[in-house]
């Protein structure tokens, strides 16, 4: 029998407390999960799927790029998903990467079946509106690339 919901609801508690405390770190997401792996695939008991991976988008605006990062770990980082990076256009040279949001893996689950993308950025004022695959949203300031779960974000319930 694996990790279920209270993990879940743990992570999201934390992902709450860590931005009302403002301690600058990521919102903690939990990778959807069922309870074991039914060796069918990618799916687990309960059905969840690892869907096509979508090409990572990217935003320009005011001489930058701001693109979804998929491959994390890849580059040594902790987390397929999550993260954007901030590339100067006139260059090409990576600025900055931000995490959006951490994962949290369940260890007895495969790993890239739980990968969260992101899978769309918007341009709103001077932040930028991400949505990852399971409709949860954020804003990242440009000016200081602060991180906040966006207002009226409803992801669906893992």
């Amino acid at each position: 029998m694996g990790i279920g919901k209270p993990v879940v609801y743990i992570g999201i508690a934390l992902a709450c407390l860590g931005t009302q405390l403002n301690t600058g770190a990521a919102p903690l997401v939990a990778a959807p999960f069922g309870d074991q792996k039914t060796g069918d695939g990618e799916q687990d008991r309960q059905g969840w799927e690892r869907a096509e991976v979508p090409e990572p988008p990217t935003l320009s605006h005011n001489g930058r790029i701001y693109q979804a990062i998929h491959w994390g770990r890849a580059r040594g980082l902790a987390q397929n998903g999550g993260y954007i990076a901030v590339i100067e256009q006139a260059s090409g040279k990576e600025l900055a990467l931000v995490q959006i949001y951490a994962l949290l893996y369940n260890p007895e689950i495969e790993a890239d079946i739980q990968d969260i993308f992101i899978h769309k950025l918007t341009l709103a004022g001077t932040d930028i509106l991400i949505e990852n695959e399971l409709g949860e949203r954020f804003a990242l300031n440009m000016r200081n690339l602060a991180v906040t779960p966006a207002l009226g974000a409803s992801g669906r319930k893992r």
